[in-house]
């Protein structure tokens, strides 16, 4: 009977056993990529809910969005002053939510499909500290200093005010963590304040439930995926509760385990789908616990970062899991039982570099063999045409930021203004610089005039100082400025115009990072509107394209950065602060080969 009991015993503990092995085995990860040369801290590396896409929010009030293979498909940065947005994904993957677009009090809806804004609002009266997103996407809470949550549900494409929720709390400060449970019955909210609060769904309304005291500031929460539990982490501790009351009407959450915050405080914490495994951002490491009904066991301490380690992230598959530091870095570590993919190695962005660990870590820096060139054309006394105000003042101040600030010498630039922008002069030009640059070397044109279109033939023009209205003869044609780029052979050719423009001009194309695009060629083309009238803006100032043109050179402090970028910023500035909206992609049939042009500041 002893034996019976012996083997009956030894066969327990050994299925208990391999099953914490299997586990650990599952969640075994080594350092796969590190993306560093960022200029603020990463607050934020996450994976949307099916891992189709990446979003990182930057320090400088950067945010940037990739697809799974860390290719770079969207980005923007605002007000450096308004620091890192907060961000989530819809369920679908169609949107992706963030604060900080413009101030520090609003939210942004970004429709990913055709990467436009759809949405933007405030959403607290100071300034956004958190947000959370409902897993089935219905409602959004936004925590920030104001003593309030507010509540907003979603309804045809955009978020509408549900409802305000008011602290009474007299020691309340901050909202640092607000989060739904997995069920969307609860909304948890902690922070700088007495309690932490849980708020119960009754239809659409969220009442208050339970309020937990708890004195200690309160840095991060997050719900059990399966379990009726949440887990918090404090400056010292590492605290979790259950529900003793399950699903009733009324919740109980109760302290259930505390443990010491050995390696550092908690920021940030992340489940495993199963719930099995709890990763959390901790002071220089990532550290992964077994969950085990909350009493946790140690599992492995990746201590990769130089400093605070700000956010988690595991990829619905649990292959990859992600983690962002102020130490301006972010690192995506590898399974060992994840599959061997193709996976695209470009860096991700402007002066951000993703280094291959297996590879040599070694930063990328251009020497820049090559020249940069400059065609700087404005037109502002026409003959014929209405007179402009700005055209000649914007290509000259253009000019002179690209001249201060980046890699360009005055020898290599060449301009045309009023009287001398004639039809053959801008001809004469461009054959000149034919003749000048060579393959490795660059070139930037930037007109800024009047322009033209006839939908009748889908030809787009130029209006050189002598034309005549209604005599298209005299008309500059794309398609001639084409031929003339397409005869030019160099690296890169970036042409500008602040004039009206065909769509027929451009070709469909996306880029990948700037330690690759750099060596292709490439032809792009940026203009301050589709086929529509645009503004010269007031007299004495930039034209509305030129002034956020202008802005995004002379607010720059990246080394490097790719002239997608740029288009990027300067699209989505203009059509949300203007009735015009800028095109700006690969130029059609003129030798583009998926390349971008990059802009250095001078060393």
């Amino acid at each position: 009977m002893m034996v019976k009991r012996y083997f009956k015993t030894l066969i327990a503990f050994l299925i208990i056993l391999s099953s914490f092995s299997l586990s650990a085995q599952n969640f075994i990860f080594s350092k796969y990529k590190t993306l560093e040369g960022y200029n603020g801290i990463v607050r934020h590396f996450s994976y949307s809910p099916k891992g189709n896409f990446v979003a990182i929010t930057v320090g400088d009030n950067t945010i940037e969005l990739y697809d799974n293979s860390f290719k770079k498909i969207w980005n923007y940065q605002g007000n450096s002053q308004n620091q890192a947005g907060e961000v989530a994904f819809s369920p679908d993957e169609k949107y992706l939510i963030f604060s900080n677009y413009q101030s520090k009090k609003d939210i942004a809806i970004l429709r990913i499909s055709d990467k436009k804004i759809v949405q933007l609002f405030n959403a607290q009266p100071y300034m956004v500290t958190r947000i959370t997103l409902s897993s089935d996407g219905n409602y959004l809470a936004v925590g920030g200093a104001d003593k309030e949550i507010n509540i907003f549900k979603w309804n045809l494409e955009k978020f509408e005010p549900l409802q305000k929720i008011t602290f009474d709390d007299p020691d309340f400060q901050y909202i640092y963590s607000i989060k739904f449970s997995p069920d969307n019955n609860y909304l948890a909210a902690c922070g700088i304040a007495d309690n932490i609060y849980i708020y119960k769904k009754e239809k659409d309304v969220f009442s208050v439930a339970q309020a937990i005291p708890y004195k200690y500031w309160v840095y991060c929460l997050a719900f059990h995926p399966k379990e009726s539990s949440f887990v918090i982490g404090t400056t010292d501790s590492t605290l979790i509760f259950n529900n003793s009351n399950g699903k009733s009407a009324k919740p109980n959450f109760t302290r259930k385990y505390k443990y010491g915050n050995t390696g550092g405080q908690n920021w940030d914490f992340a489940f495993s789908k199963d719930g099995k495994n709890l990763i959390a951002a901790k002071q220089y490491s990532v550290k992964i616990w077994n969950w085990n009904g909350g009493n946790l066991m140690d599992q492995s301490d990746l201590e990769m970062h130089k400093e605070d380690v700000l956010s988690v992230c595991l990829s619905p598959d649990n292959f990859y899991l992600l983690s962002s530091s102020v130490d301006k870095t972010a690192i995506v570590y590898k399974s060992s039982d994840a599959p061997d993919v193709a996976v695209n190695n470009q860096t991700p962005n402007k002066g951000v570099i993703l280094v291959e660990d297996k590879k040599d870590n070694t930063p990328i820096n251009s020497n820049l063999e090559g020249k940069n060139y400059l065609l700087a054309i404005g037109i502002n006394k026409y003959k014929y045409w209405p007179q402009l105000n700005n055209a000649t003042g914007d290509a000259k101040d253009v000019k002179a930021l690209l001249l201060s600030k980046y890699q360009f010498e005055s020898n290599n630039v060449s301009e045309l203004y009023d009287e001398e922008a004639t039809y053959k002069s801008i001809l004469d030009k461009l054959m000149q610089m034919k003749t000048k640059i060579g393959p490795n070397d660059n070139l930037l044109i930037y007109f800024s005039g009047h322009g033209f279109y006839n939908k009748d033939i889908d030809e787009g023009f130029w209006i050189p100082v002598e034309a005549q209205k209604n005599q298209e003869t005299e008309f500059l044609p794309n398609s001639t400025l084409l031929k003339y780029l397409k005869a030019i052979n160099a690296k890169h050719i970036f042409l500008v115009a602040d004039a009206c423009f065909s769509g027929a001009l451009f070709s469909q194309g996306s880029r990948g990072y700037i330690d690759n695009v750099e060596k292709f060629k490439s032809r792009w083309g940026l203009t301050s509107g589709r086929l529509e009238v645009v503004s010269d803006g007031q007299t004495g100032k930039n034209s509305p394209f030129a002034s956020y043109f202008i802005k995004f050179l002379t607010e720059n402090t990246k080394t490097q950065f790719s002239v997608s970028e740029l288009i990027q910023y300067v699209k989505i500035a203009v059509s949300n602060n203007s009735d015009q909206t800028p095109i700006g992609s690969p130029l059609k049939n003129v030798g583009d080969e998926g390349g971008e042009f990059i802009f250095y500041l001078k060393k």
